[in-house]
């Protein structure tokens, strides 16, 4: 499908696909990660918007969108696209002269965005451009990375109940806080937070005492003791981009990362941003899965359910995954750390152990599913439906 793990053949892989499919269009290009400095660079946080838009400007001035009126211009976004993103560039396409109906942005890690915006167009009666989901890029990477050899029997000595891995950069005090509340629970699991603390101690004070609405001083106080007094199983500061071989950190198979999920029984995956109302999926989700993890998926609203449209399978027996649908994220992790302290009280390491043991088709199945190829198959057929269809 694809060959090599570079950005530029990603979106070769998707263009060939588009050519094939829908010959007649126009490739306006690709967005990576240039939104997100815009966002967090721009000099007035109450008119991002405008930055946004002169960004576009910028970038595809040279489109002539009129072309929508006869054909179809396709926007590539291959980052996870945050909410506010996704409306501003709504907001670009809508001001612009253009036929809204022959606009496509394909999206390369995001479930539910399409179902979300469309009801957002249908609250505020407004007309939308199409998104097409296409989640592949993070499969993308795994192509030519060796990955840990396959266990002849799937077994763990367990030493925690969790393990959670905070990394990217958005939202930075979303991170931290969420670093500060599983923290206080490392005795039972391991933390790891790549950047370390990135806000300040007055920022992160401030923004405890909104998400609390003003109401658990006692909580915002834990919370900054927890900061100021637990230490992450590893230094952030030893952190490297690149290892001896020139692969990047993420996708190292022997990194710390991995040891400490290998000895876990849960995962708290964080993917891009958690306060999104549809879920994002990158390389942190499909690693889980090949560390025969039980996936706690904590980034955007029903996200298990969502998971599970792609193929992926989760044990609603075991776990009670009704947290997905809660809309505030705090409140989320707050449910999902409940969860897994009632887990600690009730199992010990080595029940869970033998738990693994007796169910392991579950585990053995979303592993066979990504490793063989049938998930990367799943998401091609679809996104040729899709890119057929126009």
């Amino acid at each position: 499908m694809y060959s090599t793990f570079t950005e530029e053949s990603y979106v070769q892989y998707i263009d060939n696909i588009i050519k094939k499919y829908c010959p007649d269009y126009t490739l306006m290009g690709s967005i990576v990660t240039e939104l997100h400095g815009v966002l967090f660079t721009a000099p007035t946080l109450d008119n991002k918007e405008k930055y946004i838009h002169a960004f576009l400007d910028q970038q595809f001035g040279n489109v002539d969108l009129n072309e929508s009126f006869k054909t179809p211009i396709i926007l590539l976004h291959n980052e996870g696209i945050l909410l506010e993103e996704l409306l501003y560039i709504h907001s670009w396409f809508s001001n612009r002269c253009c036929n809204l109906d022959n606009i496509f942005l394909i999206l390369a890690h995001g479930i539910g965005i399409k179902e979300w915006y469309n009801r957002y167009l249908e609250l505020f009666g407004q007309k939308g451009f199409n998104i097409i989901e296409m989640p592949m890029r993070s499969l993308h990477f795994f192509n030519g990375v060796e990955l840990a050899p396959k266990p002849a029997e799937l077994t763990k000595n367990l030493k925690y109940y969790f393990s959670s891995w905070i990394g990217g950069f958005t939202n930075k005090l979303e991170r931290d806080f969420l670093a500060a509340l599983l923290l206080s629970r490392s005795d039972i699991g391991a933390v790891d937070y790549r950047s370390g603390y990135v806000s300040t101690e007055q920022e992160f004070e401030n923004y405890l005492e909104q998400i609390t609405n003003f109401s658990n001083r006692a909580l915002v106080e834990q919370l900054i003791s927890n900061r100021q007094s637990i230490k992450f199983i590893t230094d952030p500061s030893k952190y490297n981009e690149t290892t001896p071989d020139g692969k990047m950190w993420f996708m190292q198979p022997s990194d710390f990362q991995n040891k400490i999920n290998s000895t876990s029984f849960f995962q708290i995956v964080r993917e891009a941003t958690m306060s999104t109302p549809y879920t994002l999926i990158t390389e942190k989700t499909i690693k889980c899965f090949l560390n025969f993890q039980i996936t706690l998926p904590t980034s955007g609203v029903n996200s298990v359910a969502n998971l599970e449209k792609l193929g992926f399978k989760f044990d609603h027996s075991l776990v009670d995954y009704s947290y997905q649908t809660e809309p505030v994220f705090s409140v989320r992790m707050f449910k999902i750390l409940k969860l897994i302290e009632d887990f600690a009280k009730t199992h010990t390491l080595k029940n869970l152990e033998e738990y693994i043991l007796d169910n392991r088709e579950i585990l053995w199945y979303n592993y066979n599913y990504i490793t063989s190829g049938d998930l990367a198959t799943y998401l091609e057929t679809q996104f040729i439906k899709e890119i057929s269809s126009i």
